[in-house]
């Protein structure tokens, strides 16, 4: 199924490549004028089309709403994402125990923070349609390489029997149950997110017009007028030549 914006395009890029067509023709025309003793006394013919008018039928099938991610729900989302990453160490047992047992464990999760903001940041682009479920999994992801970084420069060598347990067996279970807070949280923001109606889906073809009633097809009037364009040589602010094109 097609979108109108990407059927309107079609037409107009078709209409160019028309006329792109057209000028070779002529072109080849011009050379034969040229070249023919009695011809070359004649113009070149040439056709031009300087209006072209298109009564455009379609249905609309669907103008389905997408849930976008606005700055200021990634603000909340990654607001909420640091909050959990740092209630992790009172909140979850296996750390609570490591931070009893290193002294230095939080200082070094908190002076990593701005990294992991960053990469967090990353993974939730603006003004974009996401997934709260892929979202939630990358970002459980990053979290768990985070604590074990904070682990293993706590304890390089891995000597202490409360790392080597987190390592093995508590970060993987604990990255999924992450997973499963992060995306139930992520939708709720999505939730008071504003709909996204960019998209307008038709149907345009004959075959899918003939089983829709009259009273659901829409006319839609295109008018094209021709405009050329020509290319011409710029000096840039810094004495650079560039080539541009510009209404003819």
């Amino acid at each position: 199924m097609a979108s109108l914006g990407e059927v309107v395009a079609a037409l107009i890029s078709q209409i160019g490549k028309g006329r792109s067509q057209a000028d070779a023709a002529t072109l080849e025309v011009a050379k034969m004028y040229k070249e023919h003793p009695l011809l070359s006394a004649f113009p070149i013919p040439k056709m031009t089309l300087d209006e072209v008018v298109i009564d455009l039928k379609v249905s609309i099938a669907a103008a389905p709403a997408r849930k976008v991610l606005t700055s200021q729900a990634k603000t909340e989302i990654l607001a909420e994402m640091e909050k959990m990453t740092h209630d992790l160490l009172g909140a979850e047992p296996s750390l609570s125990k490591l931070n009893r047992k290193f002294s230095d464990l939080s200082a070094i999760m908190e002076s990593a923070q701005p990294k992991l903001r960053e990469r967090l940041s990353e993974l939730l682009p603006e003004e974009r349609e996401v997934e709260p479920k892929a979202i939630a999994q990358a970002v459980a992801s990053v979290i768990r390489g985070h604590l074990t970084d904070t682990v293993l420069s706590a304890d390089p060598k891995v000597v202490n029997k409360l790392s080597k347990d987190f390592l093995q067996r508590e970060s993987p279970l604990l990255e999924a149950k992450l997973a499963s807070q992060l995306q139930a949280s992520i939708s709720k923001v999505l939730e008071l997110q504003p709909m996204d109606t960019e998209r307008l889906d038709v149907l345009v073809t004959a075959s899918e017009l003939q089983s829709i009633p009259p009273e659901k097809i829409t006319t839609l009037k295109l008018t094209l007028r021709e405009s050329d364009q020509s290319w011409t040589q710029i000096e840039t602010e810094k004495g650079e030549i560039q080539e541009k094109l510009v209404p003819h």
